[in-house]
């Protein structure tokens, strides 16, 4: 199944500019949150999800907040209490406001920290645990698939088998994977563990970059080795996301030619 991430029109007109581009091909969309979700105003919930499916866009996933309008990071993974319940609440409000759009839970994917010290991984993946323990309990209500994504280099989960780790110690092992391959193409690279987890990665985060920054480029455009990555990952069926930024339908087009000529099983 191929999608496009709302991260197209981050910082713009918000959902409203996706409309016109379902002529362009996109037809399914990830929709990324971000914090202060007002949950009781399902008007407008509804509103937004019956003028995007008037347009043909039908909503399959979401993500779940990384942080507020005013640049504060939402981490579940937080040693302050405060700060890693406001996250777990913002991120369980994700998950029923995706609900009351859809009538269906969906997969959330979530990042299980934002930037960590070394000294402090072990100390933040406990708290992660904690939090998506809740979290889990919570989405199960509402029949919600939760993905842990691999991160940015120096966040915690940019190392795969802190994700593998959080999900043991969680306690829920029907958590599965989203690979973001941009952050994988700026992470040290880790090719056994990638094959050893590709059977529970359901979701692909899929942009390209030359190495150097999380550019977000149609794939193609940076350095990204798409043969090698897919030998480690397989083409079978899963939810592949374009998350381009600032996109249109230029980078809609390239997106549906790279999905036809390299994501064929």
């Amino acid at each position: 199944m191929i999608a496009f991430s709302t991260l197209m029109t981050e910082g713009g007109g918000g959902y409203r500019e996706i409309l016109p581009l379902g002529k362009a091909g996109l037809k399914k969309l990830e929709l990324t949150w971000g914090a202060g979700v007002d949950i009781d105003d399902r008007k407008a919930f509804l509103k937004a999800a019956a003028e995007l499916k008037k347009s043909g866009i039908k909503l399959v996933s979401s993500h779940a907040p990384l942080h507020t309008a005013g640049g504060r990071d939402i981490d579940i993974s937080s040693s302050d209490n405060w700060d890693r319940k406001f996250a777990v609440r913002e991120t369980e409000k994700s998950i029923l406001a995706f609900f009351l759009m859809t009538g269906s839970g969906g997969t959330t994917v979530i990042h299980i920290g934002r930037a960590v010290e070394e000294k402090h991984r072990k100390e933040h993946i406990k708290m992660a645990s904690l939090s998506l323990n809740e979290i889990c309990e919570f989405a199960s209500e509402f029949n919600t698939e939760i993905c842990l994504e691999n991160t940015l280099p120096g966040h915690l989960g940019c190392f795969l088998e802190e994700l593998l780790e959080v999900r043991e110690k969680s306690g829920f092992r029907k958590i599965k994977f989203c690979l973001d391959t941009g952050h994988y193409n700026l992470a040290e690279p880790n090719p056994d563990m990638l094959s050893e987890m590709a059977p529970d990665i359901t979701e692909l985060h899929i942009h390209d970059n030359n190495g150097d920054k999380d550019s977000h480029l149609v794939p193609g455009l940076g350095r990204i080795d798409w043969k090698g990555l897919f030998a480690l990952t397989g083409t079978e069926e899963r939810l592949n996301v374009f998350e381009i930024m600032h996109g249109g339908a230029a980078e809609i087009r390239g997106c549906l030619e790279f999905a036809a000529a390299s994501l064929q099983p």
